[in-house]
């Protein structure tokens, strides 16, 4: 059984390691989402901020 619960942890944190390199970003824009020059949809009300 002990076998078995070590073999599902190393697993479930290399999968996590996994993602994580598969998902890092080059620059920290990628980190910036609000302001990535995707329009608001057309049905939301525009604020001062938004133009």
């Amino acid at each position: 059984m002990q076998l078995w619960t070590l073999i599902f942890v190393v697993i479930t944190f290399g999968f996590y390691i996994w993602i994580s390199f598969r998902s890092r970003v080059s620059d920290t824009a990628g980190f910036y989402v609000a302001g990535g020059g995707i329009p608001p949809p057309p049905t939301a009300p525009r604020s001062p901020r938004t133009g």
